[in-house]
């Protein structure tokens, strides 16, 4: 038992360095008076006093309480203390058995305390078989007070250790902060194998090394819970295939799966399972529907059948299933989820797997939920992040669209201003000519000049309407749309007479009308499409040259075609060849606003029309437009 007790440490003092330390104390032969032992010798000999009453302790006194409490007496005054603890674990918490030193309602605070063993020190006491050393309990972040006990500023505990199980700890505790050195760790070492000797040798040893197992197996099972990026991990399938694992390695021949509760439709979601027996349910499952897994979900409790065959709650599932065992999983906001363990044989869960999977399912519920809280809040970020990178891209067009806007309105008010100065200085010089000649012109002179001005005046009339079609049609981007039934065979007559006594007097304009005159539309806009594809095809065509307008009205569409032999349209313009302001760069030298084709283009939408055009550099353009009829009701 000595050399098991020892381990790698010899603390003990041999009863011949006992004589040594006490000659040292023999009467001085010149004073007759016993010289004083130095500090550490007294220290030393108390020290060896108390290891000598222990190991006679352990011989005589067969009550363990009373032997617990007498070695706790011994090792507080072989170490100079007055304030010790000795605590055991059972189950998944740390009792205090023992205690010395302490008031009797401080004892009975402390014994009425309960202490988690999965605190991250005792975790690591277990683990490591190191002491629990606290300097300072006001600085120690996970340090828990008894009631009453706030006063207490420093700790030190060693394990105690049987059969290499950490089944307890000796502590001391001081009202001074830093109180303990590493020099106590030792010597309670020793005292602390002595409790290991006494509770092996108690009626609560079975007990003991039963809770010792169950802490070592939960530890086993729930060491990859304390991975550091779990808590930060975004793959709860694969969470969910690691904690089945682990249910699957520490009991062996059973069937493990995890299942995850909607709370919003009330249907179970199969996350994960693993086993060899590899139990696989094909039917869906609701929180209000049959079977173990729903009434362990609706009552929140462990549901067990050790026999599947006599539990009327059971709904089959696989023939080879002879029990099942249900644990839910608990949060603070209800029930997430189960572990479902299925086996094939009878009564496969004991008491202690019971307690064991209990204990698991609670940490494994809290992974979980951080899992589900983690991938929410990463979700709603994401979603910010693409609504802020989408918003800024918007903003961004939305800039470089206004200052193309004010780049193309600085253009169009320079081009407007040419456009009207051209047509002004001609009729400016025509009545000039007019006041100042006209009793020498002849009638055909004066004719002349007359007409002259009024087809300037016309040209500046289809440049305001234009301009005004834009202005207020932009301002809230709608547009009048008055619908009537009007002749189109005249009114297209009427625009082809006025161009060919004004601005296309030098072409060659060709009309051709067929099918019913009357058409339901809005007769202002039909004028503008039409003066508009016509004043573009004279404008960018060579005098003398051939422009047709071909009109077909049938019952169901009215079909306009628009056709010249002028410069065409370059590819690189055509994608913006509707755009307001926007003139190809073959036609710097023709005049122009940039305004036509867009009115064109609105024109028809609001008929619900069609326009296509063809065109050839050199060759010509020609646009069609269909508008398909409307009820007149």
């Amino acid at each position: 038992m000595a050399d098991r007790l020892r381990g790698n440490h010899d603390p003990y003092i041999s009863s011949q360095q006992t004589v040594r330390l006490k000659r040292r104390a023999r009467p001085s032969q010149a004073s007759g008076e016993a010289l004083p032992l130095p500090a550490e010798v007294e220290e030393e000999l108390r020290f060896a006093r108390g290891v000598y009453a222990t190991t006679a302790l352990l011989t005589r006194v067969l009550d363990p309480e009373l032997t617990l409490k007498s070695l706790l007496e011994k090792a507080l005054a072989a170490i100079d203390h007055d304030r010790g603890t000795i605590s055991v674990f059972f189950g998944h918490e740390a009792r205090i058995v023992t205690v010395c030193g302490y008031t009797p309602e401080q004892t009975a605070a402390l014994q009425g305390f309960r202490l988690s063993t999965s605190g991250r020190s005792i975790q690591e006491s277990m683990t490591n078989r190191m002491p629990i050393i606290v300097p300072d309990t006001r600085t120690q972040p996970d340090w828990v007070f008894a009631p009453g006990l706030e006063w207490l500023r420093s700790h030190l505990s060693v394990p105690i250790v049987a059969h290499d199980l950490v089944i307890g700890h000796l502590g001391i505790d001081s009202d001074q902060p830093k109180a303990f050195s590493a020099k106590y760790v030792e010597r309670l070492r020793v005292f602390a194998d002595f409790a290991a000797v006494t509770l092996e040798n108690s009626q609560l040893y079975d007990e003991l090394m039963r809770d010792a197992v169950e802490n070592q197996s939960l530890h086993r099972a729930t060491a990859f819970l304390f991975k550091v990026n779990l808590f930060t991990a975004d793959n709860l399938l694969e969470v969910g295939e690691e904690i089945v694992r682990a249910v699957v390695v520490e009991f062996g021949a059973v069937d493990c799966g995890l299942m995850l509760l909607d709370a919003e439709t009330g249907h179970l979601t199969r996350l994960a399972r693993a086993g060899e027996f590899q139990v696989q349910a094909n039917q869906s499952l609701h929180i209000n529907g049959h079977g173990l897994v729903p009434r362990a979900l609706r009552t929140g409790d462990m549901v067990y059948a050790p026999d599947v065959t006599s539990d009327t709650h059971y709904a089959p599932n696989n023939p080879l299933t002879r029990c099942e065992l249900v644990v839910p999983l608990r949060t603070a906001k209800g029930v997430i989820g189960v572990l479902d363990l299925q086996s094939a044989d009878v009564d496969a869960f004991n008491d202690s797997d019971r307690r064991l999977l209990t204990a698991f399912a609670e940490r494994v519920a809290v992974v979980i939920e951080n899992i589900i809280l983690y991938n929410q809040v990463r979700e709603h970020a994401d979603n910010l992040e693409r609504r802020v990178a989408q918003r800024t891209r918007e903003l961004n067009r939305a800039l470089e669209r206004e200052r193309e806007l004010s780049d193309l309105k600085s253009r169009f008010i320079a081009r407007v201003s040419h456009e009207f100065r051209t047509p002004l200085a001609v009729m400016n010089t025509a009545s000039d000519l007019l006041m100042n000649y006209g009793d020498r012109m002849n009638d055909d002179q004066r004719t002349e000049k007359l007409t002259r001005i009024r087809n300037e005046v016309n040209s500046l009339t289809l440049m305001l309407d234009d301009i005004l079609t834009i202005s207020v049609n932009g301002d809230d981007g709608k547009a009048t749309f008055r619908p009537d039934m009007f002749d189109l065979k005249h009114l297209a007559g009427e625009a082809v007479r006025s161009l060919r006594g004004g601005a296309g007097a030098d072409h060659d304009l060709h009309y051709e009308y067929s099918g019913q005159a009357y058409l339901y539309a809005d007769p202002i806009w039909i004028r503008r499409i039409i003066q508009n594809l016509l004043s573009n095809a004279v404008k960018y065509s060579e005098p003398g040259s051939p422009i047709f307008l071909v009109i077909n009205c049938t019952e169901h569409e009215t079909v306009i075609r628009v056709q010249d032999q002028g410069i065409g349209i370059p590819e690189m313009d055509q994608p913006h060849l509707f755009d307001v302001f926007h003139r190809a760069v073959n036609v710097d030298n023709v005049s122009g606003t940039g305004l036509g084709l867009a009115i064109v283009r609105q024109g028809v939408e609001l008929h619900g029309g069609e326009i296509t055009y063809s065109t050839k550099l050199g060759t010509g353009t020609t646009f069609v437009i269909t508008l398909p009829h409307k009820s007149t009701r």
